[in-house]
C-alpha cells in the first residue's frame, strides 16, 4: 500500500509539474503561496501515453499544440508572479526561492528514471535500451534546465526589459517544451513493442488512480 502510494506521488509530480505547468514552489518555501495563487495548470491534462505510432509519423501538429499549452500555461504564471511582485527585491528573493526546490523536481526525475529501469516489469530493458535511457534523459535536463534559466530571467527583468523581450521569451519556451516532447516520442519509439508496452501500462497503474 505504502508502495503504491508513494509511486502515485512520483508519477503524479513528474508529469503534472516538472513536465509543462505554471511555475510550482513547494509549500513552506518563500513566496509559496503566491505561487500558488498564480500556478496554472494545464488546459489539457499530460499524459504518459505516446501520441505517435513511429518515428517517420511524429504527432508534430498535436505536439505543436502540447507545447503551446506548455508555453501558456508558465507565461500566465510568470505575468501572474511579476504583478503581485513588483519590487525588484521580491522578484529576486521569487527567483531564488523557485531555483532552490529544482533539487525536488529533479529527484522526482530521477525517480522516474528508476521506474523505467525497473525489473519488476513483465520485459526488462535490453542493454541497447538503457542506453535509449540515458540518452534520453540527459537531452531531457538540457532542456529542463534551459526553460528554468529562462524563467528565472523572465522573473527578475524591469517591466519595460520584459515587454521588451516577452514574444522571444515565448517563442524560446515553446521550441524547448516542442523538442521535449518529440525526445520523448522517440525514446518511447526507440523501446521494444513489449518494453514500451510494459512501461507505459505501469505507469497508467499509477496515474488512472
Amino acid at each position: 500500500m505504502i508502495r503504491g502510494i508513494f509511486f502515485i506521488l512520483i508519477i503524479t509530480l513528474t508529469f503534472t509539474k516538472s513536465w509543462a505547468t505554471g511555475i510550482w514552489i513547494p509549500k513552506g518555501s518563500l513566496f509559496a503561496d503566491v505561487a500558488e495563487g498564480c500556478y496554472i495548470p494545464l488546459a489539457k491534462a499530460p499524459s504518459p501515453q505516446m501520441i505517435s505510432k513511429t518515428t517517420q509519423s511524429i504527432e508534430n501538429k498535436q505536439i505543436n499544440e502540447l507545447a503551446l499549452d506548455s508555453t501558456m500555461a508558465r507565461l500566465s504564471s510568470v505575468e501572474c508572479l511579476r504583478k503581485k511582485l513588483t519590487t525588484k527585491e521580491d522578484r529576486e528573493a521569487l527567483s531564488k526561492s523557485y531555483e532552490s526546490n529544482f533539487f525536488i523536481e529533479d529527484h522526482f526525475v530521477f525517480l522516474e528514471k528508476k521506474l523505467i529501469l525497473a525489473n519488476n516489469r513483465d520485459y526488462h530493458l535490453t542493454p541497447v535500451e538503457e542506453v535509449s535511457v540515458s540518452d534520453y534523459f540527459r537531452t531531457r535536463e538540457v532542456l529542463t534546465d534551459a526553460i528554468r534559466r529562462l524563467t528565472l530571467d523572465a522573473l527578475v527583468l524591469s517591466d519595460p526589459d520584459w515587454q521588451k523581450q516577452s514574444q522571444n521569451w515565448q517563442e524560446e519556451i515553446r521550441s524547448r517544451y516542442g523538442a521535449l516532447l518529440r525526445e520523448r516520442e522517440k525514446f518511447l519509439l526507440s523501446l521494444s513493442i513489449e518494453s514500451r508496452a510494459s512501461y507505459l501500462q505501469f505507469l497508467n497503474q499509477f496515474t488512472e488512480k
